[in-house]
């Protein structure tokens, strides 16, 4: 891929515990449930990377330099970072007519 793409925003998995959260209002000890980690998992592009956190986007607008959905996940919470992004080029997936041949035997299918 060109500049703009893997290569400057590669696709990680992020697996991370988030804080806990319990009900408003006054609660002594003894009511609290038992503490268990919220283990979450986020995957997308890394558009920073600070001494701090990492950031990753949901969508890249490569034309705009531009991102949505963007989550910002402190490296204390991080628990292990996978990088999933490859410059080498996949196959698209095989055309609806293919696949439609193989979910519906028997069907013939004519050109539109």
């Amino acid at each position: 891929m060109s500049e703009n793409g893997a290569s400057k925003y590669p696709i990680v998995k992020i697996e991370w515990e988030d804080s806990g959260h319990f009900p408003a209002g006054w609660t002594s000890l003894d009511e609290l449930p038992e503490a268990a980690a919220c283990r979450c998992l986020t995957v997308g592009s890394m558009i920073r990377e600070t001494d701090n956190c990492y950031t990753v986007a949901l969508s890249v607008d490569l034309a705009r330099d531009s991102y949505n959905g963007i989550m910002e996940i402190p490296k204390g919470c991080v628990t292990s970072v996978t990088f999933l992004s490859t410059d080498e080029k996949r196959p698209t997936s095989r055309p609806l007519r293919e696949r439609l041949r193989n979910f519906l035997p028997g069907v013939t299918l004519t050109p539109l």
